[in-house]
């Protein structure tokens, strides 16, 4: 798994964007019970040290399903709409929230602007790629993508450019 560090060595830009919505401000934690059901939380993470702290009681069922599977979900409370907004207007480019079925694939396409993806859930192959949540792939403009694909469906952030070449 990868620690808050390795997200701000990877996505600085986006890394300081969750910080600054996030830290010390109650955000929601979905974590997954025993019964493979989702259970979601109120939490006020903190942020510091390369790393991402979230407090709870020693009996906390966050806790026993974090113990048992470290699977989970960290959302600030703004919705889709306005953090696509908010993204836009501190620079970013085109911000797609991106949530695909299993068995999800697409065709080869070259960039035509530096494309960033952060992979929220799930997980995605691009070419001999395998991402999990948590991981980050940046792809340079004039870069191809031969093959795009998700056995399991997947969850992500991407910021990308909206005139990618589509190869045939």
């Amino acid at each position: 798994m990868s620690s808050w560090g390795d997200f701000e060595a990877a996505a600085p830009q986006i890394a300081a964007f969750a910080r600054e919505r996030l830290h010390g401000r109650v955000s929601y934690l979905a974590t997954v019970q025993a019964d493979g059901g989702p259970r979601v939380h109120p939490v006020t993470p903190i942020v510091g040290g390369g790393r991402l702290f979230l407090f709870m009681e020693p009996t906390s069922p966050k806790g026993r399903d974090l113990q048992r599977d470290g699977r989970f979900a960290l959302h600030c409370g703004v919705d889709v709409a306005s953090l696509e907004r908010t993204l836009r207007q501190e620079g970013f480019r085109r911000v797609y929230p991106w949530t695909d079925r299993p068995h999800a694939s697409y065709p080869a396409h070259t960039h035509a602007g530096t494309e960033e993806l952060h992979l929220l859930q799930g997980e995605l192959w691009i070419d001999d790629r395998q991402l999990r949540p948590g991981d980050y792939n940046r792809a340079e403009a004039g870069s191809t993508d031969r093959r795009v694909w998700s056995e399991t469906g997947c969850t992500c952030v991407l910021i990308t450019s909206t005139q990618d070449i589509l190869q045939h």
